[in-house]
């Protein structure tokens, strides 16, 4: 069964809001690690990245991602495959939803114009499953970064949780 309307609304807002989900992890972590010793050299790289003086600039979440994990982390994102590649796919997706594109053609006929047409398909594509994988990915995702700091598998179900406040479902043992 195809999601009517309302749910189509509900899943877009689901797709954007775990993109931002990312964002502020991103923006809270790396704020915290750098005040800790270890990372305090890179402090007002991050403070600058995020607001650029006047906080109408701030480094957008690609950016922000593809240079903090490696100078403060040592360790760089893989795009190319795994949950790098299936955020990078849903960060695209909410951009498209968010930033829609449009002609500038018109159309007329009988007595009626239109002036310029959005292209909805994004939003008339989706389904059920993207809010679910948006969801999956975005847990997947913050664990990934996570790891990047080398956090122990042992450790990353509380940092998780933690750092989110989402408790992560244990992983049923059969």
């Amino acid at each position: 069964m195809e999601p009517c309307e309302a749910q189509k609304d509900k899943i877009s807002i689901l797709l954007m809001l775990a993109v931002n989900t990312v964002e502020i992890f991103i923006n809270v972590y790396f704020r915290v690690l750098v005040e800790e010793n270890e990372f305090s050299q890179l402090r007002e790289m991050v403070l600058s990245d995020l607001s650029h003086d006047d906080g109408q600039n701030a480094l957008g979440l690609k950016s922000k991602l593809n240079h903090w994990p490696p100078k403060v982390l040592g360790r760089s994102i893989a795009w190319q495959k795994g949950v790098g590649a299936e955020f990078e796919a849903l960060r695209l997706q909410r951009n498209k939803l968010m930033h829609f594109t449009s002609n500038y053609e018109s159309f007329s006929f009988e007595n009626v114009t239109i002036n310029g047409l959005a292209d909805t398909s994004v939003f008339d594509d989706l389904e059920a499953i993207d809010a679910r994988e948006a969801y999956r990915i975005t847990i997947e995702f913050i664990e990934y970064i996570l790891k990047l700091r080398s956090v122990s598998d042992e450790q990353i179900l509380h940092d998780i949780h933690y750092w989110t406040g989402i408790v992560p479902e244990l992983e049923s043992e059969t």
